[in-house]
C-alpha cells in the first residue's frame, strides 16, 4: 500500500530529527494520534499535512504525495 511508504518516510524523518510523535504533532498543528495513524498506514494524509511535512523537513512535496499514493496536481491534465 502506498500510504505505508509515506508513513515509513514520515517515521524516518521524525526519528531522524529526534522528535516524538507529540512533539512533531505540536509543530505541525495536528493531533499526535493522526500522526500515529499516518505512520502505521491506517490513514491517508491530507494535502495540507503533506505540504506541512515537506516544509518542516525540507522535503519535496510532490515526492511525499507520490509516496502517499496521490498524484501531484501539476501532473494532472488541465
Amino acid at each position: 500500500m502506498q500510504g505505508d511508504v509515506f508513513g515509513a518516510r514520515l517515521l524516518e524523518l521524525r526519528e531522524g530529527a529526534g522528535l516524538t510523535l507529540r512533539q512533531l504533532a505540536r509543530k505541525l498543528g495536528v493531533d499526535h494520534t493522526y500522526l500515529s495513524h499516518l505512520e502505521t498506514g491506517r490513514r491517508a494524509p491530507s494535502d495540507d499535512l503533506i505540504a506541512s511535512v515537506a516544509e518542516f523537513f525540507g522535503e519535496e512535496a510532490d515526492v511525499l504525495r507520490l509516496q502517499a499514493g496521490q498524484i501531484p496536481s501539476r501532473l494532472l491534465p488541465a
